[in-house]
């Protein structure tokens, strides 16, 4: 089933990217058999969850805008957050996806929401625990999923929100939402 969809991804991102998103997939998959998530729609969704990712920002609003979608007002501020839309988007009009489950975890997978979904927060966590990623932050996320995704997915959370406030950045509502949803988890 993935065949065709990485030719689509390798046409569009470099070689750094290109295995980021393999190990993405990899490790979504493996978070959604640990977790109870379908495997094959965490490795899909991982997959994919860049897929606009290196595209240049015109054909990002092009595509925003063709699937009648709008970036929310602090989004639109920050143009990093523009390709988890883009790749929504792009999903939905070229790749005639329409499973809103996996249009959701590559639409919150950068800033996550309060409410996720299963495979939304084993996408949005998968994103950070891969092996490519090397920072403290992932290490100890790393640790933490194998324990309880709900608290790495604070963890995720908060590493955002920390990353962003030390460089006097605007952090997205939603992923101060995901934190307070799930900060219960360490009660």
């Amino acid at each position: 089933m993935l065949d065709e969809y990485y030719k689509v991804l390798r046409a569009r991102m470099n070689d750094k990217r290109y295995n980021h998103s393999l190990n993405v997939a990899k490790e979504a998959a493996y978070l959604a058999q640990k977790y109870g998530a379908d495997v094959k729609k965490a490795e899909f969704a991982g997959l994919l969850h860049d897929i606009t990712k290196q595209t240049d920002e015109i054909e990002q609003l092009q595509l925003i805008s063709d699937a009648g979608l709008r970036l929310p007002a602090l989004e639109l501020e920050n143009k990093k957050l523009w390709h988890a839309v883009s790749g929504m988007a792009f999903l939905k009009t070229r790749l005639n996806i329409e499973d809103e489950d996996i249009l959701n975890a590559v639409r919150y997978h950068t800033t996550g929401r309060a409410g996720m979904s299963l495979l939304e927060k084993v996408v949005f966590v998968a994103d950070i625990t891969t092996a490519d990623r090397t920072s403290p932050e992932a290490k100890e996320i790393r640790k933490v999923v194998e324990e309880d995704l709900n608290k790495a997915v604070c963890l995720t959370a908060l590493a955002s929100i920390e990353w962003l406030t030390q460089r006097k950045a605007v952090v997205a509502p939603n992923t101060l939402a995901a934190y307070n949803d799930n900060v219960k988890a360490f009660n």
